[in-house]
């Protein structure tokens, strides 16, 4: 691809150590160019060093009428579901000191978040699926949008293959078993979701750095968070620093407390 004049510039003022540690990611066929940055480098003030064309995403969630038909999942799906995920629950660390009915009430909340952001026939990705009980959810509930679910582990996605099968969403759901930090870089995921969902994934820079290559422009990327003080969410301390997050072409849009979720 083509690269700036300015980028160029920029790259030679900057020091051999950082030209080093940074990977530029450019996709000849996408307006949006993606930066990924390590992750210690996130708290430097870098921006001197980043062209215009890295500048963050405009906020484009706000005032949105939500285009996707929203189905309430029936008991009898709910049931089905969570007996699913009761068998192998223990593999993944759901059942072992909360009911499973607790861990479906935090994730249909958090579910619920999405109605807004989604309109048929997109893709989300769900990254580090785990059991998948993120992904089977979000499925039933939004049956217009296609579900990609991935994790690095063959038995996770091995069984979450076979709860979509049990539950009869193999048509809107995709299991994809790969590192999502080597993801990005496949043609055929680079740049090609609509959004992306994370639960219980990693730190805030490893889940940017992970989604920001498979995010087409314009996409969102919702993140639970921990639990937080409101001060501590809008405070200098924040989880999702600014000039880290423009690195990688996001800006934050909201912030949940309940579920606790950050939406870029």
């Amino acid at each position: 691809p083509k690269v700036s004049k300015l980028f160029v510039r920029q790259m030679r003022k900057s020091s051999l150590g950082f030209r080093r540690a940074c990977r530029v990611l450019f996709d000849a066929n996408s307006p949006n160019r993606v930066f990924t940055v390590p992750s210690r480098y996130l708290s430097r003030d870098l921006s001197r060093d980043l062209p215009r064309d890295s500048l963050a995403r405009e906020s484009v969630t706000q005032n949105v009428t939500p285009k996707v038909s929203k189905v309430t999942v029936s008991e009898a799906s709910l049931t089905r579901l969570q007996d699913i995920l009761e068998d192998g629950g223990r593999q993944f660390n759901l059942s072992a000191n909360t009911p499973m009915a607790h861990h479906l009430d935090v994730v249909m909340k958090f579910a619920a978040l999405l109605h807004p952001l989604l309109a048929p026939e997109m893709r989300v990705v769900d990254l580090g699926t785990g059991s998948g009980i993120l992904g089977l959810l979000c499925a039933f509930t939004y049956p217009e949008v296609t579900w990609c679910l991935v994790d690095s582990r063959e038995s996770s996605c091995d069984y979450v293959r076979e709860a979509a099968r049990q539950l009869d969403l193999t048509d809107r759901v995709e299991v994809i078993q790969g590192r999502a930090e080597s993801l990005g870089m496949l043609n055929e995921h680079r740049h090609q979701y609509h959004g992306v969902v994370a639960r219980r994934f990693g730190n805030p820079g490893t889940t940017a750095e992970c989604a920001a290559p498979l995010m087409r422009t314009n996409a969102f990327l919702l993140v639970s968070d921990p639990p937080l003080l409101p001060a501590v969410q809008q405070g200098p301390g924040s989880r999702w620093p600014a000039r880290g997050l423009a690195m990688l072409g996001l800006v934050m849009q909201a912030r949940y407390q309940d579920p606790s979720a950050s939406l870029l």
